[in-house]
């Protein structure tokens, strides 16, 4: 295909690591039929398009164009993909040869592009000398899918053409309201079926409607299809019912995937399969006439079934062609041998059945279901003649009703077969099934509401049973608007609904009418109401019907009761008025706390009250100094000195000053605070010396202040503790040598100091290092503090 050389280590490579593509899928647009003008010598292009809506990676692309051009040479053809990939399928050249005729272009510059978008044909005549006409073109695809479910209803496309026939690219094939996944793996339903067992309910009616099995035509096993109970007889298709016709039927057609020669990859065949699953079946047969008797090979095979290999498929010596074209409209068949088998003076193609001799032309018509004179027409003088006068043509009985035409009564139930079949057909009765009165009424069943009810019929006067009695399809409509015991109920309500005496006023004797209990007071008028404490209010109005105290016109007080029943208990009281305190909350009063004793108490909470209290001193809670009732609190003196305690801690702190100490009362859900202001005096003693020095100290002046002094102290005494050292170890020194300051003529107030020069002692080392014995020296205690000087050696 023009790629160059190949790559010999990156094809080897590949082949170590070999992986099949997925199956090639075909898909094919057109062909287009249009008819458009291609200019002669002319830069510009004629361009048509098509739109790709089958997703596929591709591997080639076929191109197949019908243009009438007398000298095909002359044009540029070019096909250009979504992405703008150009394929010069002709380019001018040297060709005089006329027209491109179903000619076929292929490319493979599109590999592994999408399929998806606008395709674009361009056609240009670059030469001058004769113009030319675009009569058609056709775009084929070949690649491999890259969505495994197109529907996204839960089925891959390979399972949905290869296992289940279904329509990759509809999650609903069959639009029957189910999903294709739901059909195949949750209800085991044909996908591809509306009515997956024919019993005239789509499978979604089934399953969520009827709850019938949609995979049973006849789910109850009665003989009665679903469909037909509910859409016929309506009847209940999940209970049991007679089936007296058995009218059952079932069909699906599908792209038989399953047959290993059917594939999108196989040849087409003229077999009337598509055996490229392509969606056309036997595409190319249409123009060819391979026996050469005057019919194309597709007609042959798919209309007429005479065999395209064979002029002449009956052997009767007429061409097929002939028996088609030329005989047919006299029933002349090309697959059967034409004889006259009756001998009645018609040939076969004139006689509408010629192996019956009393059925030809100009034969009398009789009622028995063929076409006795052959005009085409069967039993036609019977069309319009009534004989038994049921109403119903003798024709219509025999075809159409089956009711015996010479027989005005064929059930023999009293009705005539016109009536039932024209008047009451449509309420259920056949002129074919004697009709019932179960009842003996007067009305048959199909007019009767209830056929097994005397009192039900069609006018009977409507009574309050609960029953349409007059069969006008309402129950106890006489009873709507009326009122028998002027109770302000209408007897249909009470009957129905509130299920009061609708002829008594005051069904449960309680004094009360049943409107008034339904409609002012909500009560029910069927249970007798009480009012056991006299105060003028029934029980379902009195939230406590045994204290008279207790009701709706009471008035709230506090006693932890909901005096006035409106739900709340202890509502609308102001509790800051009700409660005493001493001293008076109100007013300001002094406190010397260092020398008088602060005493708050509060009274006149009733005692059935359940109660909390708290109190604080400011933000301080507080709880020691609370009287167990929680109604007092008692501070005593404090000692700002001495400090005791973490309420004496808090008071010093606070200082002289305007306080306030809150009570916090909560009952019944309502809070009430109590505020006394307090005018505190407290005298605090002035700090000691120690006291200011230890303020000083832990200030942050004070603490940088220390920690200077604590470093001066500290590096002090280290320089000196160096300083020692060093004298010691030069004193040492001085004594392991036994040298004197004065030989070094330094005065002894200069022993202190550092040692001068070493002398030169290379002499005295070279006698040392002769073989004569030296003394040795008694070893020196090292003291601690000493082991990084050695012991000086004796050079005397």
């Amino acid at each position: 295909y023009g790629f160059g050389v190949v790559d010999g280590g990156a094809a080897v490579a590949v082949a170590e690591n070999w992986v099949n593509v997925d199956e090639e899928l075909n898909a094919t647009y057109g062909p287009y039929a249009l008819a458009l003008d291609i200019p002669d010598d002319s830069d510009a292009w004629t361009e048509v398009t098509a739109v790709v809506t089958h997703e596929y990676s591709l591997e080639s692309v076929d191109v197949v164009v019908d243009i009438t051009h007398t000298a095909r040479g002359d044009l540029d053809i070019v096909l250009v993909s979504p992405t703008g990939t150009e394929s010069w399928l002709a380019t001018s050249h040297n060709d005089n040869g006329n027209h491109y005729s179903d000619w076929m272009f292929s490319t493979v510059r599109n590999w592994d592009e999408s399929s998806l978008g606008t395709w674009t044909l361009k056609v240009r005549d670059t030469s001058s000398g004769t113009n030319g006409t675009l009569t058609s073109w056709e775009l084929i695809l070949h690649g491999v899918d890259v969505d495994y479910d197109h529907d996204d209803d839960g089925l891959s496309d390979e399972n949905e053409t290869q296992v289940y026939g279904t329509d990759p690219y509809d999650a609903d094939s069959d639009d029957d309201g189910l999903s294709d996944y739901d059909e195949v793996m949750v209800y085991g339903t044909d996908p591809l079926a509306i009515d997956t067992d024919l019993d005239g309910l789509t499978d979604a009616a089934e399953v969520f409607s009827t709850l019938t099995d949609p995979i049973d035509s006849d789910t109850d096993d009665d003989g009665l299809s679903d469909g037909a109970e509910v859409n016929y007889w309506m009847s209940d298709p999940l209970v049991y019912d007679p089936d007296a016709d058995s009218d059952l039927f079932y069909h699906f057609n599908d792209c038989n995937d399953s047959n290993p020669d059917v594939n999108p990859g196989k040849p087409e065949l003229l077999n009337g399969i598509d055996d490229n699953c392509d969606d056309y079946i036997d595409e190319g047969y249409n123009f060819t006439d391979r026996d050469n008797d005057g019919l194309k090979d597709w007609d042959e095979y798919h209309i007429h079934g005479t065999d395209f290999m064979d002029s002449d498929t009956d052997d009767d010596g007429l061409d097929d062609g002939e028996e088609v074209n030329i005989f047919s409209s006299m029933g002349s068949d090309p697959l059967v041998y034409d004889p006259d088998d009756d001998d009645d003076s018609w040939y076969w193609f004139q006689d509408c059945d010629d192996g019956d001799g009393d059925r030809s032309p100009g034969h009398p018509e009789l009622l028995d279901g063929f076409d006795n004179d052959c005009d085409f027409l069967i039993d036609e003088d019977y069309w319009a003649i009534d004989t038994d006068n049921d109403g119903l043509y003798d024709y219509d009985e025999y075809h159409n009703i089956t009711t015996d035409p010479f027989d005005g009564d064929t059930d023999d139930d009293g009705l005539p077969d016109g009536m039932e079949y024209n008047e009451y057909a449509s309420l259920g009765a056949d002129p074919l099934i004697p009709d019932a009165d179960a009842d003996s009424d007067g009305w048959y069943w199909f007019q009767d509401c209830d056929d097994d009810d005397f009192d039900r019929s069609p006018f009977k006067p409507e009574v309050l049973d609960a029953k349409d009695n007059d069969c006008d399809g309402v129950v106890d409509e006489d009873f709507f608007e009326l009122d028998s015991d002027g109770d302000g109920l209408y007897d249909y309500e009470e009957y129905h609904n509130i299920t009061s005496n609708p002829g008594l006023a005051d069904s449960d004797s309680d004094g009360m009418s049943d409107g008034h209990e339904v409609k002012v007071t909500g009560s029910d008028p069927v249970k007798f109401n009480f009012d056991r404490d006299e105060d003028g209010f029934y029980d379902f109005e009195d939230c406590e019907d045994l204290v008279d105290t207790i009701n709706p016109d009471a008035i709230e007080a506090w006693n932890g009761w909901d005096d006035d029943c409106n739900d709340v208990v202890d509502d609308a009281l102001d509790r800051r008025d009700l409660v005493t305190t001493e001293p008076n909350f109100h007013i300001v009063h002094s406190w010397d706390a260092v020398n008088d004793t602060l005493v708050l108490t509060m009274s006149a909470i009733p005692s059935q009250v359940e109660a909390g209290i708290s109190w604080q001193f400011g933000d301080f809670t507080l709880t020691d100094n609370v009287s167990s009732d929680g109604k007092t609190v008692v501070i005593r003196p404090i000692d700002c000195e001495a400090r005791d305690g973490t309420l004496t801690i808090y008071l010093c702190d606070q200082g002289s000053g305007p306080q306030q100490v809150t009570a916090t009362i909560v009952d019944s859900g309502f809070t009430t605070v109590l505020t006394w202001d307090l005018d505190m005096d407290v005298w605090i003693p002035p700090p000691t010396l120690l006291e200011r020095v230890f303020s000083f100290i832990v200030s942050p002046l004070g603490i940088v202040v220390t920690l200077v002094l604590l470093m001066t102290v500290i590096g002090g005494g280290a320089y000196a503790g160096m300083r020692l050292a060093h004298n010691r170890r030069l004193r040492d020194a001085y004594q392991a040598y036994d040298l004197k300051p004065e030989k070094f003529a330094l005065s002894s107030e200069f022993s202190q100091y550092e040692l001068p020069a070493a002398p030169d002692l290379s002499s005295v080392a070279g006698q040392q290092n002769t073989s004569a014995e030296q003394p040795s020296l008694p070893a020196r205690p090292v003291e601690p503090g000493d082991d990084d000087i050695p012991p000086a050696p004796d050079f005397d």
